[in-house]
């Protein structure tokens, strides 16, 4: 076996074990937020719930100060990793941290003022709930800037592909959300008020957990207040270009909450909350397969492995979209049987936004790998400007088209078309700089892609027509949609090479139980 083979099956079963790792946490905290979810909403109220989704819709327009710059932390630390550089990794990390601080006191300067002001001059917030409203926009400042100042040290832990103690420290994090349900029902203070409080108590006690953690078991995480300028001005440099990205997706996702607060009020806002919360519950799972395999794809770029590296994503993108599928399409077909089984109550328009927010996750994944990609080569200039310039439509088609009378859900087919020329971007930046076989992604993964998925809907289609909703037809779309991916997937969506691998994967865990 050659030097190179016994590398990629060592990478590949590092990757399978990472995953493994993740899906564990992401099933117990898919539990834990099934639960705290129901709780919230039904002691908050759709109101408050909605609240809390418009201020932070306004909180996180001020991240974009920051945005950029812990994805270039991620992405020079994974980098020198690659490259087996530990004399910079320190440097990197006390360079991080202390700019980090800097740009922390710029977030909370904006956020106490202008958004403060945003808050009680423009955003539409009932009146009465206005006091509560300031509370959670302060502690949502505070908490965001605490959670900015653990992106070096999450960074590290990915970077050395530690994904179990990822994953505890992810369980840590959700098991105290989870007692703040419990705390919520202690007292007759104002609810929406204490949860944004407790919120708080939780983003300092996490913040404190990763510098013990860290510190201990990474040597370059031993913190000094020492900035060094050269590295700095790399870190701006990859930053600056980021940054035009980081400004569009804040708009995009933040500005688009705000504008669907302003045009439609908190109601809409709350099942938005919900939609979003439900894409994000599968994005996590399938988020688990990307995170095990993001730092492969820089670190075989910086050992200089185009080849492997070309491969990983083609299969990254590939595989990502299968996962996906595997979720979203039962919760596609059943989302209000779902929704009642897990809120009971909730906003109408919950339901369809769901089913819109699952479509522009399957049209991100095809693409979120070549972003690796295009992060790892790290001369982004071109890039940047391409993307930024594509990106920022999403934003003002939505305000165009809301101001001339259009429905909320209009926003999403702007962002579908938006993701799909991202793909475009991305595509083409990555075979300029590095030679990236664009006709292989198109025969590999996309073709793949739309056969798979226009063949495993057929079943769960039909399904939907003729069977009378209820719990029946919930467990019948379960069942028929994890048959109709995984022969569709096995036939058509994997090559030869990697039905080989699935079939001696499923024979050697048979052959140990046997």
């Amino acid at each position: 076996m050659s030097e190179n083979n016994g590398n990629m099956i060592a990478d590949n079963r590092r990757i399978a074990k990472n995953t493994a790792v993740l899906y564990l946490r992401s099933i117990i905290m898919l539990l834990i937020s099934l639960y705290t979810s129901r709780v919230i909403l039904q002691t908050l109220g759709v109101s408050d719930y909605g609240i809390i989704g418009a201020v932070a819709g306004a909180v996180g327009m001020f991240s974009m100060v920051t945005n950029s710059f812990t994805g270039a932390i991620s992405r020079f630390i994974t980098f020198e990793l690659g490259k087996g550089d530990n004399s910079r990794l320190n440097t990197i990390f006390c360079t991080s941290v202390n700019t980090l601080y800097i740009l922390s006191a710029i977030i909370i300067l904006l956020g106490l003022t202008l958004g403060l002001w945003f808050l009680n001059t423009t955003m539409n917030i009932p009146t009465e709930r206005l006091t509560a409203a300031n509370w959670v926009m302060v502690t949502s400042v505070v908490s965001m800037v605490i959670a900015i100042q653990c992106t070096p040290y999450t960074a590290t832990i990915v970077a050395h592909e530690h994904m179990s103690a990822f994953a505890y420290l992810n369980i840590i994090e959700a098991v105290l959300k989870l007692a703040i349900v419990f705390l919520l029902q202690l007292g007759e203070y104002d609810k929406l008020i204490l949860y944004s409080l407790l919120m708080l108590g939780v983003s300092i006690t996490m913040r404190l957990t990763y510098i013990v953690f860290c510190r201990k078991k990474y040597p370059e995480c031993k913190y000094h207040a020492a900035i060094d300028k050269g590295t700095m001005g790399e870190m701006f440099g990859f930053a600056g270009w980021t940054g035009l990205n980081s400004i569009v997706y804040t708009f995009n996702k933040q500005g688009v909450e705000m504008l669907i607060n302003i045009f439609f009020g908190v109601m809409y806002n709350a099942a938005r909350s919900i939609a979003t919360q439900v894409e994000g519950m599968i994005n996590q799972f399938v988020g688990n397969f990307t995170s095990a395999m993001s730092p492969q794809i820089t670190k075989l770029y910086a050992a200089g492995e185009k080849e492997q590296m070309f491969t990983l994503i083609c299969r990254g993108a590939k595989f990502s979209y299968f996962l996906l599928l595997f979720f979203a399409l039962p919760i596609f077909f059943e989302a209000e049987t779902l929704l009642d089984i897990w809120l009971g109550t909730y906003p109408e328009k919950a339901i369809l936004f769901i089913r819109l927010s699952l479509l522009l996750s399957m049209a991100y994944m095809t693409g979120n790998t070549l972003l690796t990609g295009c992060f790892a080569v790290g001369k982004i200039r071109s890039y940047s400007i391409a993307a930024s310039i594509v990106s920022s439509f999403l934003f003002i088609g939505t305000l165009i088209l809301y101001h001339l009378g259009f429905r909320m859900e209009w926003t999403y087919a702007i962002g579908l078309a938006v993701l799909l020329m991202m793909t475009g971007a991305r595509l083409a930046f990555l075979h300029n700089r590095i030679g990236f076989p664009i006709s292989m992604f198109f025969k590999t993964v996309l073709l793949r892609l739309s056969v798979v998925t226009i063949i495993a809907v057929i079943i769960p289609i039909a399904i939907y027509i003729y069977v009378t909703p209820g719990l029946f037809r919930l467990i019948l779309t379960i069942i028929a949609t994890t048959a109709s991916c995984a022969l569709t997937v096995y036939y058509l969506g994997l090559d030869s090479t990697e039905r080989n691998k699935v079939v001696q994967y499923i024979m050697s865990k048979f052959r140990k139980n046997v």
